[in-house]
């Protein structure tokens, strides 16, 4: 696969990020465990956009104001879960 002029060996089904399904599986096992310190209900969906699918993980309730949070590179968005409980309760994020 060819991206931009770099050329990746891949085996995964997503190619940006794995190199290998042992290290995918390896990660959506923790991302997994990491999610399952969110103690708040939530949903998760994916919004295509031009560079690919992004995925989404909302929660909090359906009127609340509206707060999108964003993660770093190399991290997901179980980062928030410190703050997920106490956001959640007045934004939809």
């Amino acid at each position: 696969m060819e991206r931009k002029g770099i050329k990746t060996q891949v085996a995964s089904s997503n190619p940006i990020h794995f190199k290998t399904l042992q290290k995918e599986l390896k990660y959506n096992i923790k991302y997994e465990k990491s999610l399952s310190l969110w103690n708040v209900p939530y949903t998760t969906f994916y919004v295509p956009t031009r560079f690919g699918k992004t995925h989404v993980i909302s929660c909090g309730p359906d009127d609340g104001e509206p707060l999108i949070l964003l993660h770093a590179m190399g991290f997901s968005s179980t980062i928030w879960f410190p703050n997920i409980q106490h956001l959640a309760k007045k934004y939809k994020v």
